[in-house]
């Protein structure tokens, strides 16, 4: 008679090849189902089974198991007392057959693991998505590695992850757009939105677009730095509601610019033109700063300059004195003349004077070297590093490390 081998069939060929007279068989009576039940069973036990391949396996009894009348739910429960796994695993190779062609060719390949095809299974309802995510995770083939590989798993999951947020804004888009379209409003083209949101990062309206975010803070001291929904007040309802979508995707709601300021109008809000800024007065304070600073530098140096040009002889101690001084004048609100302050016992609290007061307490032209190169190498000046050097190793200090002095104390 003729037999049918239901397991056992590489057991079977090594014997031929071996040249063996007879092996020891079991002979049963099975069903087509009951045979291809045993069979899938034995290729699972096998421990190199690729993971596309024990998903089709696990498809294939559940098919059988669904042909007798159970459910999905009490198939793959049977399933998984049968092969011993847990239904969670059966559940994620299965979600494996629904991977792209690309993605199944490498996992069937060997080049892309369980681990990375789970993280794109998640993309299941977003076919495009999930290709493109396929592309990036495949390394392509080297002449030093013809099989490629696949990124970390890391970075798979931030690639997935950034896709899986891709698909919530188009979801949102979507939904907006339908609601936007049944209730007669604007919707932008694609084309619309480049024009009012040409930034490839954030939602920033173009200033010549004509439209303004009723959340967005209305910089303008008419405004009182309220939002555009604030002052339209109820008068907001009768704007005209216009769907467009930043280069991220995301969908913004937009007004008519020139309707929210008739809107704000109504509500009573007086709008003056202006061109102040929330910050202006900030930017005034650093600019008086910085005018007051170029003041008393000049003021030093035209000191130490008419004292030369009236003939007296200026010491080197002198002159590290007033160098010492200008370099604590330009570095006195910075945080360099905190640390120094700090280091040096000083209360920080007036830092300029105290800086001053500390330069005319220094006796040798050696505690003023060490003043102004603590001030100067904590103030940044390593942006000139081989000038820095040089003066450095002129004044016999060592570069990155200045010897420094507590005030009023001499050199040893």
């Amino acid at each position: 008679g003729r037999f049918e081998i239901i397991a056992g069939e590489r057991r079977w060929r090594a014997a031929i090849a071996a040249c063996l007279a007879s092996v020891p068989c079991m002979v049963s009576q099975r069903s087509d189902e009951e045979a291809i039940e045993m069979q899938a069973v034995e290729n699972l036990q096998r421990e190199d089974l690729n993971p596309i391949d024990e998903a089709t396996k696990y498809e294939q009894l559940l098919d059988c198991y669904r042909s007798d009348g159970l459910t999905d739910t009490a198939a793959v429960a049977k399933l998984s007392a049968k092969v011993s796994k847990s239904k969670s695993l059966i559940y994620e190779r299965l979600k494996l057959l629904k991977l792209p062609e690309k993605a199944k060719t490498a996992a069937l390949e060997g080049r892309l693991p369980a681990s990375h095809a789970g993280l794109i299974t998640r993309l299941e309802s977003r076919p495009d998505l999930a290709e493109r995510v396929t592309a990036r995770i495949l390394k392509p083939a080297r002449h030093d590695d013809t099989d490629g590989g696949v990124v970390s798993f890391r970075d798979t999951k931030m690639i997935v992850s950034n896709a899986e947020e891709e698909a919530e804004r188009d979801a949102k888009y979507i939904l907006w757009k339908n609601q936007f379209l049944a209730s007669g409003d604007l919707v932008l083209s694609d084309a619309e939105n480049k024009k009012v949101f040409p930034y490839s990062h954030g939602d920033s309206i173009a200033a010549a677009a004509g439209y303004v975010k009723p959340e967005e803070v209305v910089y303008e001291s008419w405004a009182n730095y309220q939002t555009w929904k604030t002052l339209a007040g109820k008068h907001g309802k009768a704007i005209s509601r216009i769907l467009g979508r930043t280069q991220l995707g995301e969908p913004v709601i937009l007004w008519p610019k020139t309707e929210a300021h008739e809107a704000a109008k109504r509500n009573g809000i007086k709008q003056t033109r202006s061109t102040a800024s929330p910050y202006a007065a900030e930017e005034n304070r650093k600019k008086a700063r910085r005018k007051k600073e170029n003041e008393q530098r000049a003021k030093h140096i035209a000191e130490l300059r008419r004292r030369m040009e009236a003939g007296h002889n200026v010491s080197p101690k002198l002159l590290w004195e007033w160098v010492a001084q200008t370099v604590a004048d330009h570095y006195m609100h910075s945080a360099a003349a905190a640390a120094v302050c700090k280091q040096r016992g000083l209360d920080g609290k007036q830092k300029y004077a105290e800086l001053k007061k500390a330069a005319r307490q220094l006796h040798t032209e050696r505690e003023l070297q060490a003043f102004v190169f603590e001030l100067l190498i904590g103030g940044g000046f390593y942006c000139y590093p081989d000038a820095m050097k040089r003066a450095c190793l002129l004044h016999n200090f060592a570069p990155g490390n200045p010897e420094v002095h507590a005030p009023g104390k001499e050199e040893k």
